[in-house]
């Protein structure tokens, strides 16, 4: 079995040092890797290259979709002897922005889903008190036919473990991980704006708890 330790926090990206995320919860801990990961054999440092990876994300309410993107804001993985020992990276939570709206439409959403619309500050992301998200990822495994990824999510302080199928290319100076698209609970993280699971009788004025997302992590040999 290979396993990834990934030690994210905010501090660590702020150049004052290294601190250690949550525990997976209990769940994570319980469940059982099939088989190991298969990764080139390397011995390397790779630097998250911010300006090629982007995370994409979808949210849905009756009759309509809207999608967009969220950046990554600094990272970096550590390649030894064909096993990922360690990586980071933080997500800026201040870079959402909505593409499928224009003009003041696209301007609303996006200061509704940050959190710098007044009055709306907690409905979602609240990027002002909490400007970066981290993930923790901590193993590798094959799944019906997969590589998956599984690790901690913290979003506004808040941490639950998620797993995802990915696929992990490692050719000579360049690393890139791409996730399939995978659905997140956002209530999970008190994002609770509009949600049916949360709140009674919103009748067909609600927004789906589910979010998808999109992953496409690229690093640069340091």
């Amino acid at each position: 079995m290979k396993q990834l330790f990934l030690s994210i926090t905010l501090v660590s990206f702020m150049a004052f040092g290294l601190q250690s995320c949550k525990d997976a919860n209990k769940d994570a801990e319980t469940e059982t890797m099939d088989s190991a990961a298969e990764l080139p054999n390397i011995t390397a440092d790779f630097a998250v290259d911010t300006e090629a990876s982007v995370i994409e994300w979808e949210g849905y309410k009756p009759l309509k979709t809207h999608n967009g993107t969220i950046q990554i804001a600094s990272g970096s993985v550590l390649v030894d002897n064909g096993e990922i020992e360690q990586a980071k990276f933080a997500i800026d939570m201040m870079s959402i922005e909505v593409l499928d709206l224009e003009g003041k439409g696209k301007e609303n959403l996006q200061n509704h889903l940050i959190g710098t619309a007044e009055g709306k500050e907690t409905d979602f992301f609240n990027a002002t008190e909490y400007p970066f998200s981290t993930f923790l990822l901590n193993k590798v495994f094959e799944k019906d036919g997969k590589t998956m990824m599984g690790g901690d999510l913290t979003i506004k302080d808040i941490t639950h473990y998620v797993e995802f199928p990915a696929t992990v290319t490692v050719e000579d100076n360049d690393l890139e991980i791409n996730s399939e698209p995978f659905k997140l609970d956002r209530t999970k993280w008190g994002l609770n704006f509009k949600s049916k699971s949360v709140f009674d009788n919103l009748g067909d004025n609600f927004v789906s708890d589910d979010m998808q997302i999109k992953v496409k992590l690229v690093a640069k040999r340091s």
